[in-house]
C-alpha cells in the first residue's frame, strides 16, 4: 500500500473517531439524577442531585429547568442557584467530564430537574 494510501486512511479514521469523540457533546451529553437520602429536614425529604458531563468537552453556563423550585435546606448559590424557572449550575463555571456536581435539598416531593442548555468547550 502506497505511503499516501496509509496517510488518506490514517487521516479519516481521525476524522472519524475525533468526530464521535467531539461532535457529539451538547445538552444531552449532561446527565441528572436524584435520588432520597432516607434523611428529613424539617419534615421534608431530602434530595440528593448530581449532574454528570458524559463528554470529553467541558461544559459551561449549564441551566436545567426547576421551576417552582423550593427547599427546607440551604444549597449553595455557587453550586445551584435559582433564576426565574431556570437555574444556573456550577456559577456557570466549566463541568467536566469524570467530576460531577452535586448537591443536596430537602422538599415534599422530587422537582422535575432537566438540563436545558449549556455551552460546549471543545479545543
Amino acid at each position: 500500500m502506497s505511503t499516501i494510501l496509509k496517510l488518506s486512511c490514517l487521516s479519516l479514521a481521525i476524522l472519524y473517531f475525533s468526530r464521535g469523540a467531539f461532535g457529539e457533546c451538547n445538552i444531552s451529553s449532561i446527565k441528572l439524577s436524584q435520588s432520597s437520602t432516607g434523611v428529613l429536614v424539617q419534615g421534608k425529604i431530602e434530595y440528593e442531585v448530581t449532574l454528570s458531563n458524559d463528554c470529553i468537552c467541558s461544559q459551561s453556563s449549564l441551566y436545567v429547568s426547576c421551576d417552582g423550585f423550593k427547599t427546607t435546606e440551604p444549597v449553595d448559590p455557587n453550586v445551584f442557584k435559582v433564576e426565574g424557572s431556570r437555574c444556573i449550575i456550577n456559577n456557570g463555571l466549566p463541568v467536566f467530564q469524570d467530576n460531577p456536581v452535586k448537591f443536596k435539598y430537602a422538599w415534599d416531593h422530587q422537582f422535575d430537574l432537566r438540563p436545558v442548555q449549556s455551552q460546549v468547550n471543545c479545543s
